[in-house]
């Protein structure tokens, strides 16, 4: 489960996305390269820079302002690092290992949060040459709160559809699952949710947009889930 939202649409390693999805990939942005990750939602608005001023380490620092999440209109930070084993390119798999600290997305039903830290592995596999790529995540989250630490077991599950044109300028269908299961009775387990939407590069490797719709699973929760999200995202060719 990421922290800090990102998906790939599995373009060349240079180009993993990002935005309002939960689920991550097993690509990092290209080495000494930059992305301002920015969407707004009923839920939450997020701006997020993504950096990868070494080798195969990304580092993300991002702030986020949440509408509607029984604390209503306050503010919070995410931060992380993150690692590919073995970047996810065209017709093989991937993984990566990913740790940080700050809010989870997952849990924007849950009210504020003081501390919390994090740790998942992304894994993906590609297939028919990027028309079809599946992306899954495992990892543990610890949230202190009311002075004490709840736990929970994270999962999420993606798949991207190549919907029409090629890769890097046609559009992308995106549907995810994920949730949170909780460790002991005081846990901080969280209700399955899922969102759906499309994607696309408005200019290749450089311009990316997203719209995506999302709700609890059980939708019998009023007012449960993202709702609408639109997103957008800067990437630079290497400068640093």
């Amino acid at each position: 489960m990421c922290a800090i939202i990102r998906i790939v649409v599995a373009m060349p390693a240079a180009s993993a996305g990002a935005q309002q999805y939960i689920t991550d990939d097993a690509a990092i942005t290209e080495f000494r390269a930059c992305q301002i990750q920015m969407w707004q939602g009923q839920r939450s608005s997020w701006v997020l820079p993504v950096c990868t001023p070494m080798p195969r380490v990304e580092l993300s620092l991002g702030f986020i302002a949440v509408w509607k999440d029984g604390a209503d209109g306050h503010f919070e930070y995410a931060a992380q690092v993150k690692t590919a084993f073995r970047p996810l390119a065209t017709d093989t798999w991937g993984v990566g290992f990913v740790a940080g600290t700050g809010r989870d997305p997952a849990f924007a039903g849950t009210g504020d949060q003081t501390i919390s830290v994090y740790a998942y592995v992304p894994t993906g596999i590609s297939l028919a040459r990027d028309g079809l790529v599946f992306h899954q995540n495992t990892g543990v989250l610890a949230v202190r709160q009311d002075g004490a630490w709840r736990n929970a077991i994270t999962w999420a599950a993606r798949a991207d559809v190549r919907l029409a044109g090629r890769v890097g300028l046609g559009v992308v269908g995106v549907v995810e699952v994920f949730g949170a299961e909780s460790l002991g009775l005081a846990g901080a387990g969280a209700p399955a949710e899922y969102q759906a939407g499309l994607r696309t590069w408005i200019r290749p490797d450089r311009v990316q947009a997203d719209l995506s719709y999302g709700r609890a699973l059980r939708g019998s929760v009023a007012g449960s889930g993202a709702g609408v999200t639109i997103g957008l995202t800067l990437v630079t060719p290497p400068f640093l």
